[in-house]
């Protein structure tokens, strides 16, 4: 884990600063972003293990960001999303995403 650094990318600061919170706590390094335009010049200029991803962000949303990620590289993206059956299709739906969780997290469903 030491050495891992995982980008956190969501438009909620509280959303963004627990699953920062947690991560850190099992010794990952956290970068984040609160939109999506961020999210890919922050994943270009660094060297990202995982992307957790929130799905609905102004602007440039998440499936868009997952789009653009996946044009170059195969880094895992765990999406985040608030709305219940949206999480049901997205898990039978998707390929893009290795795992989708819904919002809010607890430590139990962070711990990768």
């Amino acid at each position: 884990m030491e050495n891992t650094n995982i980008l956190v990318v969501d438009d909620e600061r509280k959303i963004r600063d627990l699953v920062r919170l947690y991560l850190e706590k099992e010794g990952f390094n956290v970068g984040e972003a609160d939109d999506g335009q961020k999210a890919l010049n922050i994943y270009q200029q660094g060297q990202y293990e995982l992307i957790v991803l929130d799905l609905m962000m102004p602007g440039m949303d998440g499936w868009e960001v997952c789009k653009e990620v996946r044009r170059k590289s195969n880094v895992p993206i765990i999406m985040l999303t608030a709305l219940k059956q949206l999480y049901y299709d997205l898990a039978e739906a998707h390929e893009e995403m290795e795992i989708n969780t819904m919002k809010p997290q607890n430590k139990k469903e962070m711990k990768i």
